[in-house]
């Protein structure tokens, strides 16, 4: 983590970019959503942000104002939908199986300015992305009754991990993959996402300690599979180079399973084992995998799902370097698994489920010393449905190496009362070692922030952000003292 600037301190929604959906941006100060944006045709759609915020700095009374505008266009030709061709009278016969997933020809546009003049040059000059066709997976089989032959495709078992450190904010985290697997709309800054830039330890915090994945280095594959309704397996061979040019005759052999034991309950198993590998890939690598996971309704929407995992990965050639992962935990989902929101200081995209979450693991990598971690996050909107009633918070305790001498703890949270669907009082905290530039040491200092404010919401789609900041910077154990006496914050931010 970058040691916080001081002028960084002040309200940091209003100098978010900006929003496609501008009233859901508001969920925290309105309880009822409108569905008024700006339409440019039937399916795209223009979002507009413009704001001022003013700061004043209370350790050399300097002050000032920094205006954002920020303008964004999602133009599809057609719906995002799985597409292909896919036999509506069964299998009975061998037949063809060809899908598409979450296919869609796109062209975004996006635009962000700083500053309080707006030449029309400027508003004219848009950060293109041209039309793409996006989609996420493709299946081509030929299926009889329970079983199919894979022709091609873009998943496979190549890769094993089925133990990691989960949390809440699982795909907040996961912010590099959300274009490929998670988002409808990728037309923000990086930015915009993880806010808080969770995790807090950083890499410290691995939270895929085994993680092989060989997807992207194999040339082509073939596939062999079989569905049930409570069991599905694909087993496949791939190469890592094509016939002309595989001189190594270098080979990956992979399997992937689901079971579905009984109601509420999955089971998920991979291996994959290299063959003559170690001189395009270092290793003859083999891993296998096993995850297990139960869905336990609870009172009304509330659900738990307990999860346990294990991975472990070893080079054939030198069986003496194995690792190994242990890792288990709970979710708590207070509104149901599929409730998602966003939150304007976590992460503007509405990826966040509303619960709570308690993971720990054991890794031990090679010769190294087992190492043992935990993550407990928390998430809540401040609106009627809360477990309290307009009571909203968000909290994230991370501990890596726990009982090394190279254990690190870092913590940041925020409770929130939202008052007459307008006025939300806020407490914020975080406390964490600081990173070096490139967020992969430690400096040796702590840094504590600390920060309480209002947001407001007089007019819909017109907001104000009143707060006052404070960072302590520590030094050591016995060495803290307060390195900066604060800013006072206000921002004005329209939306639609």
């Amino acid at each position: 983590m970058k040691r916080v600037n001081k002028l960084l301190c002040a309200a940091v929604c209003a100098c978010a970019p900006f929003t496609l959906f501008a009233q859901e941006a508001e969920t925290h100060a309105q309880e009822v959503k409108s569905d008024h944006f700006m339409q440019v045709s039937s399916q795209g759609r223009l979002g507009v942000e413009a704001g001022t915020e003013f700061v004043m700095d209370m350790n050399d009374k300097s002050a000032g104002l920094e205006t954002n505008v920020g303008i964004e266009l999602y133009l599809p030709l057609f719906d995002k939908a799985d597409r292909g061709a896919v036999s509506e009278n069964g299998y009975m016969q061998p037949g063809v199986r060809l899908i598409v997933k979450d296919m869609c020809f796109q062209w975004m546009e996006t635009y962000f300015a700083k500053g309080g003049n707006y030449e029309q040059d400027n508003v004219n000059s848009w950060a293109s992305r041209p039309l793409v066709l996006s989609y996420g997976d493709i299946s081509a089989d030929v299926v009889w009754k329970n079983f199919y032959f894979q022709v091609a495709g873009t998943t496979n078992p190549m890769e094993v991990s089925q133990a990691s450190l989960n949390s809440i904010f699982d795909d907040v985290m996961d912010t590099d993959d959300r274009w490929y697997i998670k988002k409808d709309y990728a037309l923000y800054s990086k930015t915009r996402y993880n806010k808080q830039g969770l995790p807090l330890l950083g890499t410290a915090l691995t939270r895929d300690f085994v993680d092989p994945d060989y997807k992207d280095d194999i040339s082509g594959q073939l596939g062999f599979g079989v569905e049930f309704s409570k069991f599905t397996a694909l087993a496949k061979a791939a190469s890592l180079y094509n016939g002309r040019d595989n001189d190594n005759n270098a080979w990956l052999f992979g399997l992937e399973s689901t079971a579905y034991p009984v109601e509420n309950m999955k089971i998920e198993a991979n291996v994959l084992a290299g063959v003559n590998c170690d001189a395009d890939l270092g290793e003859n690598p083999f891993a296998a995998g096993i995850s297990a996971d139960y869905k336990i309704p609870l009172v009304k929407k509330v659900v738990m799902k307990p999860f346990v995992g294990f991975d472990y990965n070893m080079d054939l050639q030198n069986t003496s370097n194995k690792s190994w992962e242990l890792g288990a935990g709970t979710y708590i989902y207070f509104r149901g698994e599929d409730y998602l929101a966003s939150h304007r200081e976590v992460d503007y995209d509405e990826i966040v489920p509303v619960g709570i979450s308690l993971g720990a693991n054991l890794a031990k990598l090679g010769d190294a010393d087992m190492t043992t971690n935990l993550v407990f996050s928390a998430f809540e909107i401040a609106d009627r449905r809360a477990l309290i009633p307009n009571l909203g918070y968000f909290a994230q305790l991370e501990m890596s190496a726990i009982a090394s001498d190279n254990m690190h703890t870092a913590v940041c949270g925020q409770l929130e009362y939202l008052i007459n669907g307008k006025f939300l009082p806020y407490v914020y905290g975080k406390y964490a070692p600081e990173l070096s530039a490139n967020g992969e040491h430690f400096t040796g200092k702590d840094i504590v922030t600390a920060k309480v404010g209002c947001y407001m919401t007089p007019v819909q789609y017109f907001s104000i952000d009143l707060n006052y900041s404070l960072d302590f910077i520590t030094k050591g154990k016995e060495d803290s003292d307060i390195q900066d006496k604060g800013a006072l914050g206000i921002a004005c931010v329209i939306r639609l």
